[in-house]
């Protein structure tokens, strides 16, 4: 026990200086501004109508909520490992009794902190707006809302994984690959399944398994129509945002020091 609160000191002092550097920047400010300007949009949308203006406030925000999270995690994420190079403070943090993996895991746990905080405020300025409207909340608004956290935070380890061995503009341009691909496997798979040929579609399903999918974290549909979600579900979603995010960062300590060379 002692051991591992050892190791967790360093990781939580790193954390706790990475949220402070991330919160201190002006460029998180003005994703946070852009979020709640379209929330505010939506809201004037929402009066435009007679009919479903909790629907409209809900639907709007829910996409505002996940914008902002998903440009912090990708932009934030993507350059932070090139800012300790560039400012040369990463040498001196390794320089003490500090493993790799304890620094990028500090890092990170120091970015999803901040997208937290970022996620909790526009969740609420979001739930204040709907119960305005009419809305009611029930367990698939509040999954839906906090599957948008968990997708910015496996969106942030893919930007923290590529970061370690590009530039942070390739990392970004990866990520947002990741993003588009990711909302698309299952389109992609029902496209793979009408295919005639046994081995190809086999081999095209195995393919598409393989990628990332976001579909785990997305609730467009069970939202919409408000579907009660079973708990298989979600404990299946998120041990699968884990199932990627520990791999991703385990490699991420592993290739920090191909960066450092």
């Amino acid at each position: 026990m002692s051991g591992l609160v050892r190791s967790l000191r360093p990781i939580l002092a790193i954390s706790r200086v990475t949220f402070q550097e991330i919160i201190l920047d002006k460029v998180l400010y003005n994703f946070l501004l852009f979020a709640f300007l379209l929330i505010g949009v939506s809201y004037l949308a929402s009066q435009l109508t007679f009919i479903g203006q909790d629907r409209v406030i809900l639907d709007f925000g829910v996409s505002a909520i996940n914008l902002s999270c998903g440009v912090i995690a990708v932009f934030t994420g993507a350059s932070m490992l090139a800012r300790e190079f560039d400012r040369r403070t990463v040498f001196v943090t390794l320089s003490r009794p500090i493993s790799r993996l304890q620094f990028i895991t500090g890092k990170f746990f120091g970015l999803i902190a901040v997208l937290l905080l970022n996620w909790l405020f526009l969740s609420l300025v979001e739930v204040v707006l709907y119960l305005s409207l009419g809305g009611k909340l029930n367990p698939t608004v509040g999954t839906a809302l906090f599957f948008l956290w968990i997708q910015s935070c496996f969106l942030a380890a893919f930007a923290v994984f590529f970061s370690s061995f590009t530039t942070a503009s390739i990392s970004v341009m990866m990520v947002i690959g990741i993003y588009l691909v990711g909302n698309n496997v299952e389109p992609l798979r029902q496209v793979i399944l009408k295919s005639r040929e046994p081995w190809l579609r086999n081999s095209l399903l195995v393919l598409a398994d393989s990628l990332p999918n976001l579909s785990h974290f997305n609730l467009g549909f069970s939202l919409t129509y408000g579907l009660e979600l079973g708990s298989k579900f979600i404990l299946m979603s998120l041990g699968y945002a884990m199932l990627w995010i520990v791999p991703l960062i385990f490699f991420t300590g592993r290739l920090l020091d191909r960066r450092e060379g």
